[in-house]
């Protein structure tokens, strides 16, 4: 603080301009001096307040022409090369206002150059929130954002094995080599290679072939994946093309795009990270050069390095509808490879619906080659041969597999109707299907997938009922994040819930569809 007197007494001023001197290379009894100055020619002179660009802190730093009547300059860099002065006259100048001088500091005199660490703070801290909006890349552009990758309220908490950086990750249950996973991390991804056995340097080294799913651009900072969102909707994909050529493209420019920004801001870029409650805050994250890589650049990198693993992108959105073309893709890769000994790893955003779709088909494909292969088949169930069974073993044993399945259908039917009334009706799912019996079998049928467009369509298909069944085996032996036949009743359900007026009643039987057709 300084004291300055005039006409109304002492007045205590804070002295805000002299972090400014000082920065210019002024000694701090200049910079004393100088803000004085300004101080007392403002009272003096109402003219002078009253138009700062006559007399003002901005024009006295940028003007390096001496003050004869004071005999002040700023230092220049010549200044450097001046041998130093006594060590008196470096105590005066670099004295603080308690009087004691500073063990380490600007003010003591030493000719060093002023740090501005505090000024780059200060900056980021004031541009952050027009960074989205000024934006001028060629993908990377006005409003749109960088944001983690990340679902908190989509992962499963009860797999049998977690791997860190790699959520949701599982294997079906008859253990056909056939894996799912969320969109991992680079040391996600390299934990699961090395557990599959691909890792480099690996005796008797397997060959995994990875699918991508995903139909959003991604590129991935520091091992750490990105999405490309819209600022206004950051929770929603971007559908930009749905071949991987041109997605691959698109991050690659992406890529560009990231590295020509932290160029403006020392090597930093704003992203948006979502935390575990669901609230998406921006974040500051370092940009490397050799650590911005598309997902094509990550996995051919890891391929050079001695990873055995080959990248497959077929992307496919949320809401698109079951076609052909990625079928066959899936195909065409599948039956080129050994059951046995080639792992098989499918992965979306999320890890669950379009991956479990993926694994759903890639175990029946795979069922198929073991039955070429003399293996037996896991999804049949075990048989007793009549001339050793006692009479009516077969029927006995056929009517307590139907019991169990009608059991565990009641059992998964009550969690459903039970998630679903949670936010709309205190009674109890058991106290709702007690109450309607006849409400509790059309639900217990439509969990068993016994719908009138299914039954139709069984009837088109030699052994249709066998199939079915079949179907139904497969998709409960990869459940583990989510059961596609459930998918249609949970958002039935949530439809006859909805209230006439949510407009999201609409979009909960479009997605009972979708889930049909899968």
């Amino acid at each position: 603080m300084v004291n300055l007197n005039d006409a109304n007494g002492r007045v205590t001023r804070e002295l805000r301009h002299v972090p400014e001197y000082l920065y210019r290379g002024f000694s701090l009894n200049q910079s004393l001096v100088l803000f004085s100055l300004l101080e007392y020619s403002s009272r003096l002179s109402p003219q002078l307040s009253m138009n700062p660009k006559r007399f003002s802190v901005d024009r006295i730093i940028s003007n390096p022409t001496p003050i004869p009547s004071l005999g002040i300059r700023p230092r220049t860099a010549s200044d450097r090369d001046v041998a130093p002065r006594p060590a008196s006259t470096i105590g005066l100048e670099a004295r603080t206002l308690s009087g004691s001088p500073p063990v380490s500091s600007p003010l003591n005199g030493i000719r060093t150059p002023p740090t501005r660490h505090l000024d780059v703070l200060a900056s980021l801290q004031r541009t952050a929130p027009g960074v989205v909006k000024t934006r001028q890349g060629s993908v990377l552009s006005r409003g749109f954002i960088l944001k983690t990758d990340y679902y908190p309220s989509g992962r499963a908490l009860e797999l049998d094995i977690n791997i860190q950086g790699a959520p949701n990750f599982r294997q079906n249950r008859s253990s056909m080599n056939v894996y799912g996973v969320a969109q991992p991390r680079v040391a996600g991804l390299k934990a699961i290679l090395a557990v599959l056995q691909c890792a480099p340097n690996t005796p008797n080294q397997s060959l995994c072939h990875w699918f991508s799913t995903r139909e959003e651009p991604i590129v991935y900072i520091a091992g750490r994946p990105f999405v490309l969102r819209d600022s206004a909707e950051p929770r929603n994909s971007l559908m930009l093309s749905d071949r991987a050529e041109n997605l691959e493209a698109i991050e690659r420019r992406l890529k560009n795009d990231i590295l020509a920004e932290a160029l403006k801001f020392s090597g930093v870029i704003l992203t948006h990270h979502e935390l575990d409650d669901e609230e998406i805050i921006p974040t500051w994250t370092g940009v490397d050069a050799n650590d911005v890589k598309t997902p094509r650049e990550l996995m051919d990198e890891l391929k050079a390095a001695g990873w055995n693993v080959d990248y497959h992108r077929i992307p496919i959105t949320q809401d698109r509808p079951i076609e052909d073309n990625y079928l066959d893709a899936y195909l065409d890769v599948i039956k080129e490879t050994d059951p046995q000994n080639t792992p098989l790893v499918f992965s979306c955003g999320m890890g669950a619906v379009r991956t479990t779709f993926a694994m759903t088909a890639a175990c029946i494909i795979r069922r198929k080659q073991g039955l070429w292969l003399g293996l037996p088949d896991p999804y049949q169930p075990p048989k007793i041969s009549p001339s050793t069974s006692a009479p009516g073993a077969l029927a006995i044993l056929e009517q307590a597999n139907q019991q169990q399945e009608l059991n565990t259908a009641l059992l998964r039917l009550t969690y459903l109707l039970q998630q679903g009334l949670q936010s709309h009706d205190s009674q109890s799912a058991i106290e709702l299907l007690l109450t309607n019996p006849a409400l509790m079998d059309n639900l217990r049928k439509a969990h068993m997938g016994t719908y009138s467009l299914v039954l139709s369509l069984l009837g088109c298909l030699d052994n249709g009922a066998v199939i079915k069944k079949l179907v139904d085996r497969v998709m409960d032996d990869c459940d583990h994040v989510t059961n596609l036949r459930e998918d249609i009743l949970r958002h039935r359900i949530r439809y006859s819930l909805a209230s006439m007026d949510d407009k999201n009643r609409s979009e909960h039987l479009a997605r009972a569809v979708k889930s049909m057709e899968k």
